[in-house]
């Protein structure tokens, strides 16, 4: 910088009321692409006007408000001893930048962004992310507004240095699915793993978000189609998740059994399994477990399949040799819906036995239309929930659930729940459970 621009940028610099002028002149040229427009300032001291005034060579005073054109301030430039400048070349010093209009910022912002997604594109070209890329292009938005009027080469800068950032997170999300290994990762440690912070794909962040979408195009390029989700709607996400190798819930993602032997993928037996088998012990098995499994195998090909944990107890210490029990707990979460799959490859006829209440009604009928085999209900009869009722009165919103179900034998339980507007629970016909538990 000159003599010249340093005097002319410490006068402008001299009063805060430059800025003020000059910033509206600045939305115009960015509006229109050239020096235009009135900018129209109100609530200026007195100190303000006299500067004004002595630029401008015009009273101001006694104004409210005060409109100055462009070509005011051209005329006034030409009359001062800045004359050599033009308005814009004013600004641009004033402002430490060029002069863009909107048209100009996005045609130079879209330049530079392509030629960022060249560069990254090379850095992972000839990985599985290369394949992906264009989608991923799709789903990796730059941050940033194309509505934001303060746009500079150094925002541009700063905004596209987050879009390479995020770029290349990416694609090594892709590239790192720990599936393409033949692995399994909870989610929080393949956050850490890329990142470094095990929150970064937690629910609601941006890579959270960025992850789910990724997830969706990876299954989407296999061709994989998840169908069974519409019984188990909230598990949609863990199951796709799955598919990439992610496990979305911890540990306690889980069901007990009793009595039954794991085939692993490589056709072994699971000897933990086979031992609490030997030792006729319960034990909780958590998903990441399960999904090393091929198959289960059970007592004469059949399980009893209960909700509650207290009736599994029960039921585990009354359980000869010759029986396997399992327990959901509840509301299935995906173990229970990644056990049943199991089951179903090695052709065991489930005999389920759940709560006698809406709520328990409607997993009976869920799980009754996700599994892919025999399956059949104990304990949840019409002569079972006589035996099972409480004094416990259900709201006309819970009975409302009944709505759903379909199954014969369950629709002619839920008229009578509908009638006695009573719970029932099978922790009190354990007796029904245990008459099928000795196996022919």
């Amino acid at each position: 910088m000159n003599y010249k621009d340093n005097d002319a940028l410490k006068y402008f610099k001299m009063n805060k009321v430059w800025n003020r002028l000059f910033r509206g002149f600045k939305v115009k040229y960015e509006s229109y692409g050239y020096f235009t427009g009135t900018v129209k300032l109100t609530g200026l001291s007195i100190e303000e006007i006299e500067v004004l005034e002595g630029f401008f060579g015009k009273n101001f005073h006694g104004q409210k408000s005060i409109s100055i054109s462009a070509k005011a301030f051209e005329r006034a430039l030409l009359k001062s001893r800045y004359s050599d400048y033009k308005a814009t070349e004013i600004l641009e010093l004033f402002f430490g930048d060029s002069l863009l209009g909107k048209k100009e910022v996005r045609a130079a912002f879209d330049v530079r962004k392509s030629e960022l997604e060249n560069e990254i594109f090379k850095e992972f070209d000839k990985t599985y992310a290369a394949l992906l890329f264009e989608r991923i292009l799709e789903n990796v938005k730059p941050e940033v507004s194309r509505n934001i009027i303060d746009v500079s080469y150094k925002k541009q800068a700063e905004v596209l240095t987050r879009y390479r950032e995020s770029l290349r997170l990416a694609c090594r999300i892709v590239n790192e699915f720990p599936y393409l290994k033949n692995e399994t990762m909870y989610v929080a440690i393949f956050a850490a793993k890329l990142t470094g912070n095990p929150h970064a794909f937690d629910v609601g962040t941006w890579g959270g978000n960025i992850l789910g979408r990724l997830v969706d195009e990876d299954i989407r390029h296999r061709e994989i189609v998840i169908n069974d989700e519409i019984v188990f709607r909230s598990y949609k996400k863990q199951r796709k998740y799955l598919e990439v190798g992610l496990l979305v819930d911890d540990v306690s993602n889980s069901v007990m059994l009793y009595g039954a032997e794991a085939i692993t993928k490589n056709g072994a037996k699971h000897l933990g399994m086979s031992g609490f088998c030997s030792e006729n012990d319960m034990v909780e098995v958590p998903l990441s477990v399960m999904l090393k499994w091929d198959s289960m195998k059970c007592h004469n090909d059949r399980i009893i399949v209960v909700e509650n944990p207290s009736v599994f107890a029960i039921l585990c210490g009354k359980a000869e040799k010759l029986t396997s029990l399992m327990c959901v707990n509840g509301q299935p979460r995906l173990a229970t819906l990644v056990a049943l799959d199991l089951l179903a490859r090695a052709g065991t006829s489930v005999f389920y036995a759940g709560d006698l209440d809406p709520e328990g009604l409607l997993i009976g009928q869920k799980l009754y239309d996700y599994y892919k085999g025999e399956f059949n209900f104990i304990g949840m009869s019409v002569d079972d929930y006589e035996v099972a009722m409480s004094s416990e009165t259900i709201s006309a919103k819970r009975l409302k659930m009944l709505d759903k179900i379909t199954h014969p034998m369950l629709l002619k339980t839920a008229e009578q729940i509908r009638k006695h507007e009573k719970a029932g629970y099978q922790e009190l016909v354990i007796t029904s459970i245990i008459d099928i538990m000795i196996y022919d």
